[in-house]
């Protein structure tokens, strides 16, 4: 397996979740909030003063819960990466149960990844830099990519009718780290692009690299 992927998931082991509803509460408002601050200002600029104020708690508030704020980013890279499986094993679902979804599936894949890496860019790009820095980070990331990669192979040996890839593993690679590639140019914004024509052009690519193969 690549090695950004891993089969193991992640141990965060944060301080004990609460049973109470209002404590679930109050922890779900604290990481809305510093969720807020590191797309707005960054992961050094954030401290859990900043978060504190926002959720509107005591700073012993936010210690209750969590053991610092890099004990929160971890959380919320977490779950922000998690949040996208569902999503993508759905669509791969339900395309593969009608005949004219198959050529529909990879724009509809590619242009969710966009919506969501647009809707988040500043967060993602802060997981970026942290992940250079932080291993469980880089755990935490190995494990969800791990898990997007496995439903990118079901998808390719489903629309692989020909048989022409002989390693799909390989394959899913290929495709889903052009789109990141693309995904992080656009966001970046280093060089003028369109971004419709770049994006439709990679579908068309995968289009014939997958379906025609």
């Amino acid at each position: 397996m690549d090695s950004l992927m891993a089969d193991k998931p992640p141990e965060l082991l944060p301080k004990r979740k609460p049973v109470q509803k209002r404590s679930q509460e109050t922890r779900s408002k604290i990481a809305v909030a510093a969720r807020a601050l590191f797309s707005e200002v960054g992961y050094e600029k954030t401290t859990t003063t900043l978060i504190a104020s926002r959720a509107a708690v005591s700073i012993g508030t936010v210690y209750a819960h969590f053991n610092d704020k890099r004990e929160l980013f971890l959380e919320i890279i977490n779950e922000h990466l998690a949040n996208f499986l569902p999503l993508l094993r759905a669509n791969i679902d339900e395309s593969l149960k009608v005949s004219h979804g198959k050529a529909n599936i990879i724009e509809k894949i590619v242009w969710d990844a966009y919506e969501a890496y647009k809707f988040d860019g500043k967060l993602n790009f802060e997981m970026e830099k942290f992940w250079l820095k932080d291993e469980k980070a880089v755990e935490i990331r190995a494990y969800w990519y791990g898990k997007y990669h496995e439903e990118l192979v079901r998808l390719v040996k489903a629309l692989n009718k020909g048989q022409r890839i002989k390693d799909l593993e390989a394959a899913a690679v290929v495709i889903t780290r052009t789109a990141y590639a693309i995904l992080q140019s656009i966001y970046l914004g280093r060089e003028p692009l369109d971004e419709k024509a770049v994006l439709n052009e990679y579908i068309d690519m995968v289009r014939q690299y997958v379906l025609e193969a």
